[in-house]
């Protein structure tokens, strides 16, 4: 049998044994009762690198040095017989720092007397690596736990509060021994009433059947058991922890405190609903546009005028609605306002929904945020179709009225101009003592020729106070009963010498008498305003026929001549004040007869129009009620 120098083998099967003890991880060694080493394995001759030859024999302090004293006390146990352990540090040959558990089992003889014992290292580094990995993931855990900015609370499946961290104790404001009496002892989120009455328990309970979910935010009082707590909006996340196999271990509740953010919003809507009621009560076209230049509303008004609504509007915009016209000087003044971010104001015809364009003055205004970005454009349409007819009318008011002062001042002037001429004739004749200037016939003839302007003069003046009286109100009349065929008889005659001197023969039909009901001087003024027009001025030369007749209502007068006519888009507006066919450089006058001659004629509840053609005459009828049976004189 052959002998091995490390540990004697008393029996064949020895050699299996150390086989066995040298695979081994961990290391084995035998030391008696004096300590001193009868065997160590392969393992242990690796870990430390030594040589068995000179390594038995040698005691465990030899090899553990320093290290010994904290071997001591469990080698002194092992001695009395105790199997004992211990851990400690172990630097193997190749400088790695091992963690060991060393186990020490005392071997006794038949008498119970340690006579040595055996020494089993357990290499722990990984196991000890992981347990400190796990501790510092705990610590970290418990780290972010507590330091969370917001609140975290941990339910178990049956509801019951299982950990909180800071946050969630400043969030609800409860004190730190109530919530270890109470939240972790005795509360059950599934049973508090006040959850169940703000809609809150419904969501925990899908929460503890899986379902990630998010709870709106709501008031939140705390946990509604008479703690001092103060009103917070409160915004919650539920996550469910399940394990491997799905079943739920524990429920995650985080908590948010957006107080600031719900009550922000909520002012946000009362202003939006402040300017939405604004929006829809002024009478104007409101709009809202967004930075990218779109739509984003338009109030009720927008509809009702341009039958688009909001949809449609952010869908094709609102160029279509703006006269064609003028669309290229809209958009170039729009992009100007657009990439500079200055208020915009322009007019232009905008179109209804039925087709019909009317005036807006349109105004955009720019909304900065804090770094003056523009972030919204606040328009308004405002209608001023009004404000335009009234800036025309004034327009050609003032139009007709430097025009007829100019008329006014050259028909005043010309029978002045007449006067003037006439009478410094004779004056130099009279200082000449010429005896010419004496003559009855010169001044006869002066006398006439005066008079005659005195009386143009005086025409002149009155039409211009009949113009006054007119606009101002009623004229003034006194009525009476007349007889219209006599009337027209007296002003034909009246002008017969003019008449012939023009070469214009004049036709009066009157079959019948016709008695109307008026202020005489008035109605003369009528006959006289169209039988001048028509004989004199526009019809000179050419015959005028007059015709008298009557229907249901009363008396019909009808004056025809053949001179220039009148134009079809002038038929209406020669009644008006200043107006006139034709330029006043062509025919005197203020153009003023007509508008009278209507006012007049209207005063006496009648009617007058004209029918004509150009270069074919014109034929004025006028119609007057009938004289009332007993009939009084205001």
């Amino acid at each position: 049998m052959s002998s091995d120098p490390t540990l004697p083998v008393p029996e064949p099967s020895s050699q299996l044994l150390r086989l066995i003890l040298d695979t081994l991880p961990n290391t084995v060694a035998y030391v008696d009762r004096n300590l001193a080493y009868k065997f160590i394995n392969s393992t242990y001759r690796d870990w430390l690198g030594v040589d068995p030859e000179k390594f038995l024999g040698k005691t465990i302090r030899d090899l553990l040095g320093e290290a010994y004293a904290l071997a001591e006390p469990a080698i002194h146990r092992a001695q009395n017989g105790e199997v004992v352990s211990y851990e400690n540090r172990l630097v193997t040959q190749g400088g790695e720092k091992k963690n060991i558990v060393f186990t020490y089992h005392p071997d006794l003889d038949p008498s119970g007397n340690v006579k040595g014992f055996v020494i089993l290292g357990r290499d722990l580094t990984e196991q000890r690596h992981a347990q400190a990995s796990l501790e510092q993931s705990a610590e970290r855990f418990r780290t972010h736990f507590e330091q969370a900015p917001f609140s975290i609370q941990i339910l178990s499946p049956d509801g019951r509060t299982l950990r909180v961290n800071q946050a969630w104790k400043r969030l609800t404001g409860l004190s730190d021994d109530f919530i270890e009496k109470f939240i972790l002892t005795q509360y059950n989120m599934l049973e508090d009433p006040e959850l169940s009455r703000k809609g809150v328990l419904p969501y925990v309970q899908r929460g503890m059947k899986g379902e990630v979910l998010a709870v709106p935010p709501m008031v939140y009082e705390g946990v509604d058991l008479n703690q001092p707590t103060r009103q917070r909006w409160i915004e919650a996340f539920i996550f469910p922890v399940k394990d491997a196999e799905g079943a739920i271990q524990e429920v995650v509740l985080t908590h948010f405190d957006v107080t600031d953010r719900v009550l922000a919003e909520q002012k946000k809507k009362q202003s939006e609903d402040l300017f939405r009621s604004v929006a829809e009560a002024i009478p104007h076209l409101v709009w809202i546009m967004n930075s990218e230049g779109r739509i984003e509303y338009t109030n009720e008004r927008w509809f009702t005028y341009t039958g688009m609504r909001l949809e449609e509007v952010m869908k094709r915009g609102w160029s279509d609605l703006v006269d064609p016209d003028q669309l290229e000087l809209v958009n170039e003044a729009w992009v100007k306002s657009y990439s500079t971010g200055t208020p915009f104001e322009a007019e232009f015809r905008f179109r209804r929904k039925d087709g019909v364009y009317r005036w807006f003055l349109v105004r955009g205004v720019p909304l900065r945020d804090d770094q003056g970005q523009v972030i919204r454009w606040f328009g308004t349409n405002t209608d001023i179709e009004e404000q335009k007819r009234n800036e025309q009318t004034l327009t050609a008011a003032i139009t007709a009225r430097d025009e007829f002062l100019s008329i006014a001042s050259h028909e005043l002037n010309t029978p002045i101009t007449s006067m003037k001429l006439q009478f410094e004739m004779a004056s130099r004749l009279i200082a000449q003592k010429d005896p010419h200037g004496y003559e009855p016939e010169r001044i006869q003839k002066l006398i006439s020729g005066t008079l005659r302007q005195v009386s143009r003069m005086s025409r002149l003046i009155d039409d211009m106070l009949d113009v006054s009286r007119a606009t101002s109100g009623p004229l003034s009349m006194r009525l009476e009963t007349i007889e219209l065929k006599h009337l027209l008889q007296e002003v034909v005659e009246k002008f017969s010498d003019q008449l012939k001197q023009q070469g214009t023969q004049v036709e009066l039909q009157a079959d019948s008498e016709v008695s109307v009901q008026g202020d005489r001087d008035r109605i003369e003024q009528v006959f006289t305003h169209l039988l001048t027009n028509a004989g004199l001025k526009y019809g000179a030369g050419s015959p005028v026929r007059i015709v008298l007749s009557s229907n249901e209502r009363g008396g019909v007068i009808s004056m025809q001549d053949h001179g220039i006519g009148i134009a079809p888009e002038d038929l209406d507006r020669i009644f008006e004040r200043f107006e006139r066919a034709i330029s006043h450089r062509n025919i005197s006058g203020l153009g003023l007869g007509l508008f009278i001659t209507r006012s007049i004629v209207e005063s006496h509840q009648g009617h007058i129009h004209v029918t004509s053609e150009l270069g074919n005459g014109s034929i004025f009828t006028v119609e007057l009620p009938f004289a009332q049976p007993t009939s009084a004189v205001t």
